[in-house]
């Protein structure tokens, strides 16, 4: 999916964005709804429904001025949905995490 084009999404400044990346590798994004949505990103109930669909193929979110390492918050929620691949965008670029044999590692 390295032609989806997540950098639209990033700014230096808050807040996080994020959305699913579908079958036909669209990117929709979703409202944030996080307490504090400069320091984090979290969907509604509704929209996390929208995870467990055939036609979506990953998830995205920006972190704004920083990296595009995996926060706690990040590893515990993609833990949650191994199917899918989920993508950081950070100051530092685009990172890809996927589950293989049941751990989370970055996409090569």
């Amino acid at each position: 999916m390295s032609e989806l084009n997540i950098n639209y999404f990033y700014s230096d400044s808050g807040p996080e964005r994020g959305g699913i990346i579908t079958t036909n590798k669209s990117l929709i994004e979703l409202k944030n709804v996080n307490d504090n949505p400069t320091e984090g990103f979290s969907l509604s109930e509704d929209d996390l429904s929208l995870l467990e669909e055939p036609c979506v193929l990953g998830t995205f979110h920006t972190h704004p001025g920083g990296s595009s390492n995996l926060s706690v918050s990040d590893y515990l929620t993609f833990k949650n949905y191994p199917r899918l691949q989920h993508y950081i965008c950070g100051k530092d670029g685009i990172k890809c995490f996927i589950t293989q044999g049941g751990i989370l590692v970055e996409k090569s």
